[in-house]
């Protein structure tokens, strides 16, 4: 199999919306009681944070208003981020309504807070939105389930796996790689942090 083949491959599998179905559904399935409140707020956490912003991507690439899905070109991410950032909080209003974890509301607030930098980084640099959702959902995992270290080595593969399949696609350099994933794992790890001192 071809380089660009596997790293075509990566970056389908490792996408930013399959990253946040994969944490989400994770977090609720070890926070819910029972396999229906399990359900219902994988759904949610799903539609909100991973289905519709991606449903209004591809709408943008059907009109013609987006290049293509990944969101290649800096200048034709502020909308799609906006929309992305609306349903976060909408998804976050609903979990919160319908008696989400603690966990999964830091996860709706987390997404929140990402991609409002997210937004403001992209009026002047194309930060890797890969790399950063899958260092973030990384550092989630390894900050909520552990033994860190265990996890850490494989989230750290994983991630650099990503960023590799970006650069050799041609669709970032190093620097907004590296920087995507500290973005991804320094947020998570803030708001763990705060979370923390809050319920203390």
């Amino acid at each position: 199999m071809k380089a660009q083949t596997i790293a075509r491959l990566i970056s389908l599998v490792l996408s930013p919306p399959l990253m946040v179905i994969a944490i989400t559904g994770l977090v609720a399935y070890t926070e819910a009681d029972s396999r229906i409140s399990f359900m219902a707020w994988w759904l949610i956490a799903s539609l909100f944070l991973a289905i519709l912003p991606t449903a209004v991507i591809f709408l943008g690439t059907r009109k013609g208003w987006i290049s293509d899905l990944g969101l290649s070109q800096r200048d034709q991410r502020a909308w799609p981020l906006i929309f992305s950032i609306f349903f976060a909080l909408a998804g976050g209003l609903v979990l919160y309504i319908t008696g989400a974890p603690q966990l999964l509301l830091a996860v709706a607030a987390i997404n929140v807070a990402i991609l409002s930098i997210t937004l403001v980084i992209s009026y002047f640099w194309k930060i890797s939105v890969h790399t950063l959702s899958v260092s973030s959902a990384a550092t989630i995992a390894t900050l909520s389930f552990g033994p860190a270290i265990f996890l850490s080595t494989i989230f750290i593969f994983i991630t650099g796996i990503t960023g590799w399949s970006r650069i050799h696609l041609d669709k970032h350099s190093l620097g907004e790689v590296i920087a995507g994933g500290c973005l991804g794992s320094i947020v998570p790890l803030i708001s763990f942090i705060r979370i923390e001192r809050l319920f203390a």
